[in-house]
């Protein structure tokens, strides 16, 4: 019984939809937050019920969220040949398309796979235009390439040791 949030979509390109919950009027501070699900997912998984949706939850703390949707490949047209450069460019310009709708900078936030392209996204643009990046369960191998000559085995040892040292948990680190 339960209802999906409403939405609207905004554009339509032959990789992907971009929609936009809760329409407009947006108040002025809302921050607009771009999520990218995985593939293996549909858009809906940032919509599941009220009581577990993402876009909901973002709206009533006050952000704008919109929501990439690259709908089931196995059922869109040439959906099955896209590449991992047409979902890299396909959220770099939904990116472009939330800024020239809202003036602002995006948060952009992605699950799985979803959050690799996000990553993806803001190393092809250089961080223009984002606000700030979100990933949930996004691998990511961070030492490669390290900016110092240190062996990855012993960049290993030294974060294990930060982790257990309790360290971090007295410290905030910067994006």
């Amino acid at each position: 019984d339960d209802e999906p949030s409403p939405y609207e979509i905004v554009a339509e390109r032959p990789s992907y939809r971009l929609r936009r919950y809760f329409g407009v009027p947006v108040p002025a501070a809302a921050q607009p937050v771009l999520l990218v699900p995985p593939l293996m997912m549909t858009a809906e998984v940032w919509d599941v019920s009220p009581a577990t949706s993402a876009v909901l939850a973002l709206h009533q703390a006050g952000a704008d969220p919109w929501v990439v949707d690259f709908g089931h490949p196995d059922r869109e047209p040439g959906g099955l040949e896209r590449t991992l450069t047409d979902h890299v460019l396909a959220v770099s310009d939904a990116v472009d398309r939330v800024i020239e709708a809202t003036g602002r900078d995006v948060v952009l936030a992605g699950y799985s796979q979803g959050g690799m392209f996000a990553y993806q996204v803001a190393a092809y643009r250089r961080g223009k235009g984002i606000d700030s990046l979100i990933t949930f369960g996004s691998p990511v191998d961070t030492t490669a390439p390290l900016p110092i000559p240190i062996s990855p085995d012993v960049v290993r040892r030294l974060a294990g040791e930060l982790v257990d040292s309790g360290l971090l948990r007295h410290v905030a680190l910067p994006g």
